[in-house]
C-alpha cells in the first residue's frame, strides 16, 4: 500500500484495511481519498497505517512527475524490503561517526564511484568486469581504513537503499544514465549517504550484465550482499 499527499489531500491505494478517515474517490475506483497530510504522512518512508506498513510519499505541486514516480517505487519497495529483508538496516546514527574529512577515505570513494561508472558505461561484458574489478580492488584498500561500524553503515546503505534506488530508476527509465551522472556527482561530505544510494543501484546495474539470475540469488540467501554477487561474477570471468 501507498499513501502519497499531494498538497491538498492524502490518497492511498491497495490497502488491506483503510482507517475510517479515508473515502472512495469519487470516478476512480480503489482509490481512498482524505483532507489534508495524514498525521503518518511525515516524507518519503513508510509507516504504520491502519496497523499496516505503507509506503508514505509527499509529492508536492513543483515536483517533477519523475521526481514523484522515483519516491512512489523506492518507498513501495522500500515495504517489500522491510519485511523480507531483516539483516542489512543501516544505523543512521553511524554516520555522525563516519569519517567524512578523511581525505584517504574520500579520494578512495571518488575512485571507486569513477571506476563504477566506467564499468556501466563499457561496451563489452569484459570490460565491465574489469572496471568493476577495479572498483573492489579500490574498495578493499578503503575498507581497511574504516572502523566496522562504518563498513556495516555502508553495506547497509547499498543493500536497502541501493536496491531500492535501482528498482525505482528501473522502472522510471534511463537507469544507467542517471547512476552514471551521480556517481560522478561531487557530493558535500556531509552528504556522504547518498553516495552508497548510488553505488548499490550501479552494483545491481552490473549484475544486470554479469550475472542475470542473481534477483533469484538474493532471495534464496537473505545474508549474502550484492557486492558479494557482483564480486563473485568478476572472478568467474577471470578477472584479478
Amino acid at each position: 500500500p501507498i499513501a502519497l499527499y499531494d498538497g491538498t489531500e492524502t490518497y492511498l491505494l491497495r490497502h488491506p484495511s483503510p482507517p475510517p478517515e479515508f473515502a472512495p474517490m469519487p470516478g476512480q475506483p480503489g482509490v481512498l481519498v482524505t483532507p489534508g497530510r495524514h498525521p503518518a504522512v511525515v516524507g518519503n518512508s513508510t509507516r504504520q497505517i491502519g496497523g499496516v506498513r505503507t509506503a508514505t510519499v509527499i509529492a508536492t505541486p513543483g515536483q517533477s512527475i519523475e521526481s514523484a514516480m522515483l519516491a512512489c517505487v523506492e518507498e513501495v519497495f522500500h515495504v517489500f524490503w522491510l519485511d523480507r529483508h531483516t539483516s542489512f538496516r543501516p544505523n543512521e546514527l553511524a554516520r555522525y561517526a563516519y569519517p567524512v574529512k578523511d581525505v584517504r577515505n574520500l579520494r578512495r570513494l571518488l575512485a571507486e564511484g569513477e571506476a563504477l561508472a566506467r564499468a556501466l558505461e563499457a561496451p563489452t561484458l569484459s570490460q565491465a568486469a574489469g572496471w568493476a574489478a577495479a572498483a573492489f580492488q579500490i574498495r578493499r584498500e578503503r575498507l581497511g581504513l574504516l572502523s566496522e561500524d562504518d563498513r556495516a553503515f555502508e553495506t547497509g546503505l547499498e543493500m536497502m537503499e541501493g536496491t531500492a534506488n535501482y528498482v525505482a530508476r528501473m522502472a522510471v527509465g534511463g537507469a544507467t544514465e542517471s547512476t552514471v551522472t551521480r556517481l560522478r556527482t561531487a557530493w558535500h561530505p556531509d552528504q556522504i549517504r547518498w553516495r552508497f544510494y548510488d553505488t548499490g543501484a550501479a552494483i545491481c546495474l552490473l549484475l544486470d550484465r554479469l550475472q542475470p539470475d542473481w534477483k533469484a540469488g538474493v532471495e534464496r540467501d537473505l545474508e549474502s550482499t550484492t557486492a558479494r554477487l557482483l564480486e563473485a561474477a568478476v572472478v568467474r570471468r577471470r578477472v584479478q
